[in-house]
């Protein structure tokens, strides 16, 4: 049944029997309310350098009721640490303006070393709008660009979640990922015990958590860091680093309650 549509049901019961005929009819209307869109920049947090340009991309956000993008609205905005519009470090110190694109290219030496400013696009539909962020940390060295993803996870409103009785597995994004050495943490302390008995396979470009092997229904935000020998022209205190981060829910099974059929 097609969303946002007002869809009527006509039920007609008849019976007959050798003297007599009866009928009766009942007709019921049903609208099917709209799903939210789901917004999503695809990389999540990372480190990027003043020398460089970094992608941010929003094309992979979607209607659920009608896959695929086609009439989303993209407005994207940029806050600093402060909570406040950002804005140029050099000279007119204006608030920056972006166009309503889905995917951009940010000159990161707009910003100045030691910045941390976090990017939103929201993405619009009609009356619907959902929003997505990610967190840049801005430093002057130059900074492989990588991405920390989930391979496997369900995306909602832009934030992935995934079942505890599944396999999660974290990529990192990574051009030259065959000369890089990766660390992966998780900001729980329980987690990361799992994570660094981890020996099949061992962490590194991937990381595969076991199902059930993390407590459900939380989130947990993992970063991996990688460090890459510098090659000629890259400015860098001795290896070049790279570091992302993503945020998953791990799901809770259902619980209480009861149904029946």
């Amino acid at each position: 049944l097609r969303a946002g549509m007002v869809h009527t049901f006509d039920l007609l019961v008849e019976m007959q029997d050798a003297f007599n005929f009866q009928s009766a009819r009942k007709t019921v209307s049903v609208v099917i309310a709209r799903t939210e869109l789901v917004a999503t920049i695809t990389g999540g947090n990372r480190k990027v350098s003043t020398s460089q340009f970094v992608d941010l991309d929003a094309s992979g956000s979607y209607d659920p009721d009608e896959p695929g993008a086609a009439g989303l609205t993209f407005a994207w905005s940029c806050l600093d640490s402060a909570g406040q519009a950002c804005r140029t470090n050099g000279g007119s110190f204006t608030v920056i303006q972006y166009p309503s694109v889905a995917s951009l290219s940010i000159d990161v030496n707009t910003f100045a070393a030691g910045e941390a400013v976090t990017f939103q696009v929201a993405v619009t539909k009609g009356a619907r709008m959902s929003r997505a962020s990610v967190f840049l940390e801005v430093v002057s060295e130059y900074v492989p660009e990588n991405r920390a993803t989930c391979q496997n996870c369900k995306m909602l409103n832009g934030r992935p979640y995934i079942s505890p009785t599944k396999r999660m597995v974290l990529l990192e994004d990574l051009q030259n990922i065959s000369a890089s050495v990766s660390t992966w943490t998780v900001d729980d302390p329980a987690a990361q015990v799992i994570i660094d008995g981890l020996t099949d396979p061992p962490p590194g470009a991937y990381l595969v958590v076991p199902p059930h092997s993390i407590p459900a229904g939380k989130w947990y935000t993992f970063t991996v860091e990688t460090a890459i020998k510098p090659e000629p022209g890259q400015n860098c205190d001795g290896m070049c680093r790279a570091k992302s981060s993503i945020e998953v829910f791990v799901n809770r099974a259902p619980f209480g309650g009861s149904c029946s059929v």
